[in-house]
């Protein structure tokens, strides 16, 4: 190779290491948390609804690893035998998201992810309550909109499974991109 090639070459690496590969930052949102209605070991349920809050870190800039702390609160009925009851969940949870955003975090991108939640569900049934671990698997599909100082605001909505509930997450919120 000539030595124009080599120092060309040798600055298109320096300029690309310069550059940041990636983004991180603080993200925060809130929704609502809706349950659809179940038919499970001859229990019917009713639609569960109630908030959703998260908040944590987000790393990446096409491709997203997200770490937060997940709170949902849902109520509704249940009714076996001609009995109805009052019916309420609550998870605390630690959540990761694996997600694509299809554009970089500068303007509008549509993004699609796959993720996990573990933490503990407290379950109140009538006047008793319980507490267990929780699991939930989790699906998301959403857009972002970053402005060219760093804030963003998104709109995402997420498909979990827990147990035999399917639950609908429509959320709207916040991030930072460093």
């Amino acid at each position: 190779m000539r030595p124009s090639v080599i120092n060309r070459s040798l600055l298109l690496c320096c300029l690309a290491l310069s550059v940041p590969s990636f983004a991180w930052g603080p993200v925060a949102e809130g929704g609502a948390n809706i349950t659809l209605p179940q038919n499970l070991n001859g229990v019917t349920f009713t639609p569960l609804v109630g908030p959703v809050l998260r908040a944590g870190m987000e790393i990446g800039e096409l491709i997203n690893n997200a770490l937060v702390f997940e709170f949902t609160q849902s109520s509704g009925t249940g009714s076996s035998m001609g009995q109805t009851l009052q019916i309420g969940v609550q998870t605390f949870a630690g959540r990761y998201t694996f997600s694509v955003d299809f554009l970089k975090k500068e303007g509008f991108t549509p993004s699609l992810g796959a993720g996990i939640a573990v933490g503990v569900v407290n379950l109140r049934v009538a006047d008793q309550g319980t507490q267990r671990l929780y699991l939930a698997f989790h699906v998301v599909a959403g857009a972002r909109y970053t402005f060219t100082n760093g804030l963003g605001v998104r709109l995402d909505l997420a498909l979990s499974t827990y147990g035999g509930f399917v639950g609908l997450q429509p959320t709207a919120g916040v991030s930072w991109r460093f």
